[in-house]
């Protein structure tokens, strides 16, 4: 129903429409009138207005009170949420680094302020834990020296115990050829050359050889001379009796390694082999399972062991070579000297007790593909003809680059 009634607007009435809302709260205001209202009209059009304000005043006091209570039951449900919020809370313990150097990296050289090592023994390093070659000098990520003197000094990284690697000569019982596990001498790597395939007719090209020796200073291993001497390097197996190994300890107090902290190892080498990896990789599985130290599988096989003292015996964790860094290329005269690098994650966080990393020599060639070309025998294998030192097998090879090892760096870095 239409009510309409007159407003009094500085002497103008307006009829405002009350089914439009605001009609009376919001007045027009229009051009002033000659027309002044009496009492009598003020007091008839106040009755309306008044039960108007009535009803006005109930509907904000209504709204004033479902906002009252909408605010209470909003203020309810948000202490409610809190509440239970806090209930499920997940406290986080924060674990603290132990301060100290970050990375430590050992660099294979020896007599020199640029490397890790002092002169090795001439009869080389008994083949037990804490008698190999110690490490004197390690060195920051970037090469620089970070400290020198030894573990026992003090400006030594607490958390790294020590490095040591075997060196073959008499002291070593598995390893006894001096030849087969040293650092390089000087003029090594143009002294020492290897009679290969020119001709690509299976055999040497005799008068022409090739340099394929270690780099001067660096560690490196030449299985001609583990494996083709007297004395040949016993197979390896990852345990404390290794001949040729590179072993590294960890010191896991909390003080110095975090217990949430892993190592990061980065592995600069160079692995050369004389053949390609096997044409049928069934050479390298015995009833199932992976045996690569088979006859026909790879020229050498080098494992990494993680253990919790250097006295354990366990499976290994990863295999170093093969795959080789590079083959001889017999026909063209090029050794195997191209260096790659490993990186692997040492998983310390996830056991307390692990302390030691291992890198060992497990063994070297076995029965070499025998080449069928004219002069070839059954006793003149081609580890023989292309790896020995000019084409003479009764001299120290030194070949390295033939079929072995070069170490250049091992760099250990917290995470």
């Amino acid at each position: 129903m239409r009510i309409n009634h007159q407003q009094i607007t500085q002497g103008t009435l307006e009829t405002p429409d009350l089914n439009h809302p605001g009609a009376l709260l919001q007045p027009q205001l229009g051009a002033p009138s000659p027309v002044r209202p009496t009492l009598l009209t003020l007091g008839i059009l106040a009755l309306p207005l008044l039960a108007l304000s009535g009803c006005l005043n109930e509907t904000v006091i209504s709204s004033k009170t479902a906002n009252s209570s909408a605010s209470t039951s909003d203020s309810t449900s948000t202490t409610s949420a809190t509440t239970q919020a806090a209930a499920t809370t997940t406290t986080t313990t924060s674990t603290s680094v132990p301060s100290g150097a970050r990375a430590v990296k050992i660099i294979f050289k020896q007599s020199s302020s640029s490397g890790s090592f002092d002169s090795a023994p001439s009869t080389g390093t008994i083949n037990n834990p804490g008698n190999g070659h110690q490490a004197q000098r390690v060195f920051n990520a970037d090469g620089s020296l970070l400290a020198s003197g030894g573990p026992t000094s003090s400006n030594w990284p607490k958390w790294f115990s020590g490095f040591e690697i075997g060196i073959s000569g008499t002291s070593n019982a598995g390893a006894k050829n001096s030849d087969c596990a040293r650092f390089a001498a000087t003029g090594e790597s143009a002294d020492t050359e290897c009679q290969y395939d020119d001709a690509g007719n299976g055999s040497p090209t005799a008068g022409v050889f090739t340099d394929c020796g270690g780099p001067d200073g660096y560690l490196r291993v030449s299985e001609y001379d583990c494996t083709k001497s007297s004395s040949i390097a016993l197979q390896g197996n990852g345990g404390p009796t290794d001949g040729v190994y590179l072993r590294a300890t960890f010191n896991r107090s909390s003080t110095y390694l975090g217990s949430s902290e892993n190592i990061l190892v980065v592995l600069e080498y160079a692995a050369s082999s004389l053949n390609n990896a096997a044409s049928d990789p069934s050479n390298c599985f015995q009833s199932g399972t992976f045996t690569p130290t088979r006859e026909g599988c790879a020229d050498q096989l080098w494992q990494i062991f993680m253990k919790h003292t250097a006295y354990e015996v366990v499976q290994p964790y990863l295999m170093l070579a093969p795959p080789s860094t590079h083959v001889v290329d017999r026909k063209n005269g090029h050794f195997g000297g191209s260096a790659g690098s490993k990186q692997f994650i040492l998983p310390l966080s996830g056991d307390s007790d692990l302390s030691v990393l291992q890198v060992s020599r497990i063994r070297g060639p076995k029965n070499l593909e025998t080449p069928t070309s004219t002069g070839a025998t059954e006793s003149t294998d081609a580890f023989t003809m292309f790896c020995a030192k000019s084409g003479d097998p009764g001299e120290s090879a030194n070949s390295a680059g033939c079929v072995g090892m070069v170490f250049y760096s091992m760099t250990f870095i917290r995470m």
